[in-house]
């Protein structure tokens, strides 16, 4: 897999497009500029303070998939994105499978530095 460092703001990040011709796996390493609160793309947007976020300092954008708020900080958060082309061999056009496999690979790795995760392989859940 090829790396790709990447810094900017979390809008412009979440605003890029996946290129189509992608011809081997990447890893985005992102770096936000600054903190951000990320909606995801059915999250009301009036769970937000936005006077008390501006204040603080911290964005706020909305991601194109689904899910829950996320906080991002440069300082505080390790955020990558894996990318692969439709033909790699661990491509699922499945939502809840597709990222089985990188959760696993997570898991091992963290266990190799002495980190115990449990990973959450249940069904997606959508709380009122």
């Amino acid at each position: 897999m090829r790396l790709r460092y990447v810094e900017g703001s979390v809008a412009e990040f979440h605003a890029r497009p996946i290129p189509a011709d992608l011809g081997e796996p990447e890893i985005w390493l992102f770096v936000p500029e600054r903190p951000a609160l990320v909606l995801g793309s059915a999250q009301d947007q009036s769970i937000v303070d936005a006077t008390a976020a501006a204040a603080a300092n911290v964005d706020v954008v909305r991601r194109r998939s689904g899910g829950g708020a996320v906080f991002v900080h440069p300082d505080r958060c390790l955020w990558l994105d894996v990318v692969l082309p439709r033909h790699d061999s661990r491509w699922v056009n499945d939502v809840r499978t597709s990222p089985l496999w990188l959760g696993k690979a997570w898991s091992r790795a963290l266990a190799e530095v002495g980190l115990l995760a449990q990973m959450y392989s249940g069904g997606l859940e959508q709380k009122p």
